[in-house]
């Protein structure tokens, strides 16, 4: 969990991470670092803050920045206001909050936009094929969950 305010220049990285994140109290900002090569996450990550500042105004991080760096593509945006909200147990106030906030980001891009956004990899006919790569002679005849609708052969 990232804190409210943590010291400029704190970090959070593992394994998993597709970025670092920087974060930097005293300027109030957080810059992701994509790793170096990376074409794809950091583009997704920028036309996303775009189309967020176009038609959900304040709802989300505000695009600063965005240039290829020396470790990697950077992406440097706002630092939102408030706290995490994870392992927080909500009221009845903040749920309907946090519920219009959603419901917002999922609808604020106008439809004929929206259609003009790439896919993002790994859509579900992208995880067919790469199942039928792993296992081959697999049949899926739907999509997740699987294994309950792979059959051999």
């Amino acid at each position: 969990m990232i804190p409210p305010k943590g010291p400029a220049g704190a970090t959070s990285t593992g394994p998993w991470n597709t970025h670092t994140i920087e974060l930097d109290a005293g300027a109030d900002t957080v810059t992701k670092t994509f790793p170096p090569g990376d074409t794809v996450r950091h583009v997704r990550e920028r036309r996303a803050l775009e189309l967020l500042a176009a038609h959900a105004s304040g709802l989300a991080p505000t695009l600063l920045q965005a240039a290829p760096g020396a470790h990697g593509p950077r992406i440097v945006m706002t630092w939102l206001p408030g706290r995490p909200l994870r392992g927080v147990p909500l009221d009845g106030r903040q749920t309907r909050a946090l519920a219009e906030a959603v419901t917002e980001l999922h609808h604020c891009v106008p439809a004929g936009r929206l259609a003009q956004v790439p896919l993002r990899p790994g859509r579900p006919p992208e995880l067919v094929a790469r199942i039928r790569a792993w296992r081959p002679g697999c049949r899926c005849t739907r999509p997740p969950p699987w294994p309950r609708h792979c059959t051999p052969g």
